[in-house]
């Protein structure tokens, strides 16, 4: 499934300088949400000298579907594991 990304936004690319990182994770309820909505611009925060990084996660069954079975072989929470990873 083709469905995480990794978002990085500054101002200024200066490998000389380091610069503090905001990393945001949207919400949504696990059900829906993107991380590259223009809603969710990062250029009111990008004003400061930061970097930004915006993840996405799967949603809905995709994410959060757990059957309690072995048998399945679907252990669940998968969208919070890709928010960790």
């Amino acid at each position: 499934e083709d469905c995480l990304y990794l978002n990085v936004y500054t101002k200024h690319i200066n490998p000389d300088k380091l610069r503090p990182v905001m990393v945001w994770i949207y919400g949504g309820g696990f059900q829906f949400g993107e991380a590259s909505r223009e809603l969710y611009s990062p250029d009111y925060l990008l004003r400061e000298d930061v970097v930004i990084i915006s993840i996405t996660y799967r949603l809905g069954p995709f994410g959060f579907l757990c059957m309690d079975d072995p048998a399945f072989d679907v252990p669940g929470n998968a969208g919070l594991k890709d928010q960790v990873m």
